[in-house]
């Protein structure tokens, strides 16, 4: 049952002279629209936040595995340049993202 048709069964309950039915009764579809379209909302900023946290955390892992080779005294030289590389372009990857929710935030002139 949507909120809608729950409004409408609480209006029904009400006396057939009551004010407040025939107003409940009229607002129901309205009512069950903004409930829908909150609930999408909701979902979409939920959905977004999980989001950002796995890229979170799979940066964090990223960044790790690479430190861990870099500090590794048994890594070769070369490789530890390479890994270097990687955390380099890592960084840049994350300032770009970051510049990208800046310019998409930006106020409009």
């Amino acid at each position: 049952m949507g909120g809608g048709t729950l409004l409408v069964l609480l209006a029904q309950s009400l006396p057939d002279d009551s004010v407040l039915r025939s107003w409940i009764v009229v607002l129901a579809p309205s009512v069950s629209v903004a409930l829908s379209a909150l609930w999408l909302w909701i979902r979409r900023e939920i959905d977004r936040q999980i989001e950002r946290r796995r890229f979170e955390a799979a940066i964090r892992e990223a960044r790790a595995a690479l430190m861990a080779g870099v500090e590794n005294p048994n890594t070769s030289d070369a490789h530890k340049e390479e890994l270097r590389k990687h955390l380099e372009e890592l960084e840049m990857l994350l300032v770009q993202a970051n510049m990208d929710r800046i310019r998409i935030l930006r106020p409009r002139t």
